[in-house]
């Protein structure tokens, strides 16, 4: 099937063509374990249509994240963060943080969507928030993590014309001790 085909379906048909298809999968692999497999192309095109339904869901899964809101997306995550911490094996640990990190873009996009829309004076306002923050946290991480917030609303906002351009230094090029001779004469 084209991935039209798939698109055109429910989600309950795509989880059925999905288990018809690994089932169809499996049993092409035994066939060719036990060598009565006429075609072993069948295998990697029926690998193929898993792809793409699997492709098909998580593109709808992608989708409807985008139309969360700010809360679910923080109690969906907080409910991932709980799993990961839960997962027995290090391959579910690595699919749950995918999927977190998935949710802190989703996240991402959302704040910066919003940031578009505020006036100067509410950026404004962010900014002193976030510095106040940076003033109080003790960790360095957090602190590049509000640093980088700032320079993103600055950027918004230089964009927007709401900030004088940042100016450019005039730096002299050259090698190490040229820039200090260049200076000095």
């Amino acid at each position: 099937m084209k991935p039209e085909e798939y698109r055109a379906m429910s989600d309950e048909q795509l989880s059925l063509a999905l288990k018809d298809t690994i089932k169809n999968l499996f049993h092409l692999r035994f066939q060719s374990a036990t060598e009565r497999l006429e075609t072993p192309s069948e295998i990697r095109k029926a690998r193929r249509e898993v792809a793409r339904i699997r492709t098909v869901q998580r593109q709808r899964d992608l989708e409807a994240m985008k139309k969360l809101s700010p809360e679910q997306l923080a109690q969906k995550r907080k409910d991932l963060e709980q799993k990961m911490g839960q997962a027995q094996y290090s391959r579910g640990r690595r699919k749950v943080r995918a999927e977190v990190y998935r949710l802190q873009d989703t996240q991402r996009a959302q704040e910066l969507a919003s940031y578009q829309t505020q006036t100067k004076e509410q950026l404004t306002a962010k900014l002193g928030d976030l510095k106040k923050q940076m003033d109080k946290s003790n960790h360095e991480s957090e602190k590049l993590k509000l640093f980088k917030e700032q320079v993103t609303i600055k950027n918004i906002m230089r964009r927007r014309g709401l900030l004088a351009p940042k100016p450019k230094e005039n730096k002299i090029r050259g090698k190490k001790g040229q820039a200090g001779q260049a200076s000095g004469s």
